[in-house]
């Protein structure tokens, strides 16, 4: 554009042509005529040399004074061109480029007296918005200005700027200041920079500097996301500080080194994080922890929005962390995360999930926030935990306190816990773990892996210190199976218990539960084996304990499979095909045999390795020699009819097999008759008693005796433990349906007591079930506890010698220290290994001549081959 044009159109220009000849001089400027000879015999004329740069200067000097003065219309481009190329060409380059360096020096100090200086001063906070905007919007026009007119003087110095400056020899370089030279461009660029920005005569660039970052200040003020009505004009502001290069050895436009990056962008983000500082506290000391975190979000979208329109990508971006910092940085983060009645801990006991990603997504970029929120979240899990521990515990001590406590012992019994109390603990510890999960799905990055394991960690805390875990969580399985949940039964085309299409989803979702606590049990032998005897009552009682779906019950064995190996679930499995395996057995007896025996005998064979069984109730006769074998069950001679019919039949398809009968674990239905009540004329009544197969010898005994008998007379005609039997006359005579009488009256049996036929027995239903009376319920959890713990521990003796036995034949020589990590590791999913106890280990297996110590060092064991 020409500044001086009338109509302010644009400068038609001729193409100017380099001379295609030389000549001596130009009007005005001495120096030889056309057409002088010189002759012959004559002495030549020597002419003073001249020196024509100043006259040649004075019209280029003019024609930079027109250019900036508006009155560019006048002037001929070609014949300034011409001018600038004789000077060139007559060796004045440098000459020209250092009279062009101070006439554009001249030029910009006339523009800053005349239109910067007497603008009004800066007053900071107090100057008027009107005043701050002039001031941007006069050194926006005088840089347009400026820029225009350097174009035109580029074009006219063209010859200068495209033939000296790039020939220049080594020791041209340097102009006559004695700096660099460079090209027109950027001499005046670099010139606006040295005689505007930083004028001698006025603080322009940091008042520029100041006005900007008043101007933003004012506009965060509104506090809305809306593009002011100068963010064109802090755009121009902005361009043209990139546009200018910081001075120093490498001044250019390369990103860096310009005066934005150098003056304006470091001022800008202090100022950014300064202002954010004392309003988070402001808003911190004022609002709830999620108002607060909306706050942050609806001022880092103001920063984002309007920072689009005017300041470069990186300098956004800066801008953003630089909130970031200052809101959540620091312990801002920490402070917030903690905040008492509404941080992380509140957020996730009242779901909110919103709030809670707005955190994960605001922390995402701030230094270790993501981290503190973790140890947040995994403090607060394990202070729920012990909650509900403590909870739990306290129900079961009460409930402990209430009971009959058993018998003083010099062995410290183990916690014991009611099924109810296990169930209570397993549903609570689910319904949290259901709910972190939906939390971290749904405000953790869609289940953000490390807080997946944050929450692990925290999970194998909380379950690990309850102390009898594995037994709980087995307990809740048997109980759902038994009980089934909420499902409903149906049964296909061949008669099978199935579950509906609803009923597969919550089965599924109830083993993914148990399976998702089971992997955070340490001791997970203990949960087998207490898993193995909860099975087998599943499997062997039909009427108080049978599970309602052997599908579910191979599923779970299928998942606890796939988490332990095979040998977790190896005996289990057993089990379940011993069941299998039995139904056939008996369709083919009955089928093959046809044996009348008066009675309809079920009978189940078991592996004795799978199944968790004790040995065999029995007593030694009083009668009997020192050293010979036990007194074993005497069975009725009904009953041994049917048994050895069995026997033979089993005998004679599988030999080399022993049957021991477990007595304990069978049921029986049986047909009793009673006479009829006085009263009432008529026939016996007819009861059909559903008893433990302990009741049934018992019962048995009185049919060919109908008169009393005394505890020890059933003892000798029964065979039974003596315990056993007394737990059995009370299940028969003190309980709800009492088909014996007992003399003397009492709950208590002693050996002295008489039984006999309860003939006015009567009871609402035909079919009557008698409860098998057990052990005093604590006494006998707390021997089953005892018990089981013993063989817990006798079996993981075994498997750490194989499992020392097995590294050391691999390895052949191992330090102590290795040793016990990778046998930590190698037996990790079965139990938590106790470096004491694989020290005693080593000493064993030592002196069984498994291993030897060196010679060279007494921690380091060798393999004895």
């Amino acid at each position: 554009m020409n500044p001086g044009h009338p109509q302010g159109g644009p400068i038609k220009r001729k193409k100017i042509r380099t001379p295609k000849y030389s000549y001596s001089g130009l009007d005005g400027v001495p120096g030889l005529a056309a057409g002088t000879s010189r002759g012959y015999g004559h002495q030549p004329q020597t002419a003073a040399p001249v020196d024509p740069f100043p006259p040649l200067w004075n019209k280029l000097d003019g024609a930079i004074r027109a250019i900036y003065g508006h009155n560019a219309v006048s002037l001929s481009f070609e014949e300034l061109y011409r001018t600038a190329y004789h000077l060139v060409s007559r060796q004045c380059g440098t000459r020209l480029y250092t009279a062009v360096k101070g006439a554009l020096a001249a030029q910009l100090d006339r523009m800053v007296l005349a239109f910067l200086v007497p603008l009004p001063p800066y007053t900071g906070e107090e100057a008027p918005a009107e005043e701050l905007i002039q001031w941007l919007e006069v050194l926006v026009n005088l840089w347009k200005e400026h820029t225009v007119c350097l174009r035109m003087i580029q074009d006219v110095l063209m010859y200068l700027d495209r033939h000296h400056i790039p020939k220049s020899s080594p020791a041209a370089h340097v102009d006559g200041d004695g700096e660099a030279l460079m090209g027109l461009w950027p001499l005046g660029i670099q010139m606006f920079l040295r005689h505007v920005l930083r004028s001698p005569h006025l603080p322009v660039l940091v008042r520029t500097v100041d006005v900007l970052l008043e101007l933003i200040r004012r506009d965060r003020e509104q506090g809305t996301s809306q593009p002011s009505t100068h963010q064109s004009l802090l755009a121009q502001v902005t361009d043209m500080l990139l546009s200018l290069p910081s001075p120093g050895p490498s001044s250019g436009s390369s990103t860096g080194s310009t005066t934005y990056h150098n003056d304006f962008e470091p001022a800008h983000l202090a100022a950014t994080q300064t202002y954010y500082q004392v309003m988070s506290e402001k808003a911190l000391a004022t609002s709830t922890a999620g108002e607060y975190l909306k706050q942050t979000e609806q001022w880092l979208t103001m920063e984002d929005i309007k920072g689009a329109t005017w300041i470069r990508e990186s300098t956004r971006q800066s801008t953003l962390d630089r909130v970031r910092d200052a809101c959540l940085g620091g312990d801002m983060g920490q402070r917030v995360i903690a905040m008492s009645g509404s941080g992380l801990a509140e957020l996730l006991d009242l779901k909110g999930y919103q709030d809670l990603e707005r955190m994960y997504r605001l922390l995402q970029r701030v230094e270790r926030g993501h981290e503190r929120m973790r140890q947040a979240l995994k403090n607060r899990l394990i202070s729920l935990g012990k909650d509900i521990n403590a909870a739990v515990l306290t129900t079961s001590k009460g409930r402990r306190s209430s009971s009959a406590q058993p018998a003083p012992s010099s062995t410290p019994s183990p916690m014991v816990m009611g099924a109810a109390e296990s169930v209570q603990w397993v549903v609570r510890l689910r319904e949290l773990k259901d709910r972190v999960d939906t939390c971290i799905l749904r405000s953790f990055g869609q289940g953000d892996v490390t807080f997946k394991d944050a929450v692990n960690e925290a999970f194998v805390t909380i379950v690990n210190d309850f102390p009898t875990a594995p037994e709980s969580l087995s307990a809740y399985v048997d109980d759902y199976l038994k009980r089934g949940g909420k499902r409903s039964r149906r049964t296909d085309k061949e008669g099978s218990d199935a579950l509906g299409g609803g009923d597969e989803e919550e089965t599924e979702v109830f083993l993914d539960g148990v399976i998702g606590i089971f992997r955070f049990i340490r001791e997970k032998d203990i949960f087998e084996a207490h898993y193995k005897t909860h099975l087998s009552r599943r499997l062997l009682h039909p009427h108080h304990h049978r599970s309602l779906s052997e599908d579910t019950e191979r599923a779970m064995l299928a998942k606890f499979k796939v988490d332990c190996g095979h040998h977790f679930t190896q005996k289990m499995e057993g089990m379940l095909n011993d069941v299998q395996v039995s139904e056939e057995l008996m369709r083919s007896w009955r089928k093959e045999c046809g044996i009348d025996t008066g009675m309809d005998m079920t009978v189940q064979v078991l592996t004795r390795t799978c199944w968790p069984f004790p040995a065999p109730s029995t007593r030694r006769d009083s009668n009997q020699e020192e050293g010979s074998g036990p007194v074993g069950v005497i069975w009725p001679e009904v009953l041994m009819k049917a048994r050895s019919a069995f026997e033979g039949f089993y005998a004679s398809r599988h030999t080399g097999r022993r049957l021991t009968w477990q007595e304990g674990q069978g049921a029986a239905e049986i047909r009793a008759l009673f006479p009829p009540k006085p009263s009432e004329a008529g026939k016996p009544r007819r009861y059909d008693l559903m008893v433990s197969t302990l009741c049934m010898l018992v019962l048995l005994c009185f049919n060919s005796s109908p008169s009393s008998s005394a505890t020890n007379d059933l003892l000798q005609l029964t065979g039974l433990a003596e315990e056993d039997l007394k737990r059995t006359l009370q299940s028969l005579a003190c309980g709800k349906y009492r088909v014996l009488q007992k003399s003397p009256k009492g709950k208590e049996v002693e050996m002295d007591d008489e039984f006999r036929i309860n003939t006015s027995f009567t009871a609402p239903t035909v079919r009557v079930r008698i409860q098998q009376v057990m052990a005093p319920k604590i006494s006998a959890s707390i021997a089953e506890a005892r018990e089981t713990r013993k063989e817990v521990v006798e079996s993981r003796r075994v498997q750490m010698d194989a499992a020392i036995v097995r590294l050391m034949k691999a390895r052949q020589r191992m330090s102590h220290t290795d040793l016990v990590l990778e046998l930590t590791q190698a037996l990790a999913s079965r139990f938590l290994v106790d470096p004491q106890e694989v020290k005693r280990r080593v000493e064993v297996l030592i002196e069984r001549d498994f291993l030897e110590r060196s010679p060279n060092d007494q921690r380091v064991y060798q393999y004895v081959a």
